[in-house]
Parts: C-alpha cells; sequence; structure tokens
C-alpha cells in the first residue's frame, strides 16, 4: 500500500517513488496499474485543482468506526423482532491524496496521458497563454518541465493518436502554419 506507506516520512516517500524502485518491481513483474485525478475542489476558499490517485483497497474488514454493517429483521417465536448486525468486507477503490513537489497548476489546460507520462499542456496560466508543457512520469511521481510549444495557447485541445499528441486552436492569433502542433514524445521534439 504505497500510496499510505509514502506518508510515514520524506525519506520513506523518495524511497518508494525512486525510478530504481519501479525498474526492480517492473523486472520482478510486479508494478500496477493507476489512476490519476484530477479534481478542482470547491470546499476550498481559493478552489485550486489537486491531484489524487485511486487506488484498489483490499478485500477486508473495516474497522474503527468505518465498519459497515447489514442489518437484517428477524422475527421472533415471541412475535418481537430484532436486528441481527452482520459485518460485511469491503473491498473497491479509494482515492489517496497525492503531493507533488513542484507540481504546475492546472487550469484550464489541455491533459493528455502518453504511456506512464501524463502531459499538462498550454494555458491560460496566470490569465496569459502559456507554451508551457509539464510532464507527469507516473513512474516516480515526478514533474518535469517538458519542450515549449512553439506558439503559446489559451484553452488548447489536445488528443493522442498513433503515440503522438496533437494539440489544435487556443488563441486569437494563430495563423495557419501554428494552428496546430504535434508533439513525440519519444523523440521529445515538435
Amino acid at each position: 500500500h504505497y500510496p499510505a506507506l509514502s506518508l510515514v516520512s520524506k525519506s520513506f516517500r523518495s524511497l518508494l517513488t525512486s525510478p530504481e524502485l519501479y525498474e526492480t518491481r517492473s523486472l520482478l513483474g510486479r508494478t500496477e496499474s493507476c489512476l490519476y485525478l484530477c479534481l478542482k475542489l470547491t470546499t476550498d476558499p481559493f478552489p485550486i485543482r489537486r491531484w489524487f490517485t485511486l487506488c484498489r483497497k483490499p478485500n477486508r474488514t473495516l474497522t474503527n468506526g468505518n465498519t459497515r454493517e447489514k442489518k437484517k429483521k428477524q422475527t421472533l417465536t415471541n412475535g418481537y423482532t430484532s436486528e441481527k448486525k452482520k459485518k460485511v468486507n469491503s473491498s473497491g477503490n479509494i482515492l489517496i491524496p497525492v503531493s507533488f513537489p513542484n507540481s504546475p497548476q492546472v487550469h484550464w489546460q489541455s491533459v493528455v496521458a502518453v504511456g506512464s507520462s501524463i502531459y499538462v499542456i498550454g494555458g491560460p496560466v496566470n490569465d496569459s497563454p502559456s507554451s508551457d508543457v509539464w510532464v507527469l512520469d507516473c513512474r516516480c511521481h515526478v514533474w518535469r518541465k517538458g519542450p515549449s510549444m512553439s506558439a503559446e495557447r489559451y484553452y488548447p485541445a489536445a488528443d493522442v493518436v498513433d503515440g503522438r499528441i496533437y494539440v489544435v486552436g487556443g488563441g486569437n492569433d494563430l495563423d495557419s502554419s501554428n494552428w496546430m502542433e504535434v508533439f513525440d514524445p519519444k523523440t521529445q521534439t515538435w
């Protein structure tokens, strides 16, 4: 349960998110799929987007006040009814907040995934168009700045086709030469 273990300390988190651990686990065939979510929490006084990972919960009976109980009514021989409580095993998924140092503030940028990387593309950033590209390496939970686009963009549309990222529109002054850009994640070039 890596998300829970990563909360123990910074050095523990560093160990658990290291590329070396991921590589070792890959060689052993012990990696797992993980779903990342970026949610805008409106309960915050200044709503920002926060990253979460959706992890599978093991099958177990919950305790400490979280036990779900199934009540079953039973009619007794004397005409009274009684309720029997039965513990229910919990399984499914749980959202775990993920803290990324140097995480970009995702507002309305386009977000796409290729392989084990999530790309955050364009703007607005501080109410201005942006050519920024940020890349989250999901194997080691580290953000890095990717190669910038040739044009600054507001609200671009992006999608992945045949392993390449196509970024379209997102600006008022875009002429036909920079209306669309294509990024190749393998070569890290536009």
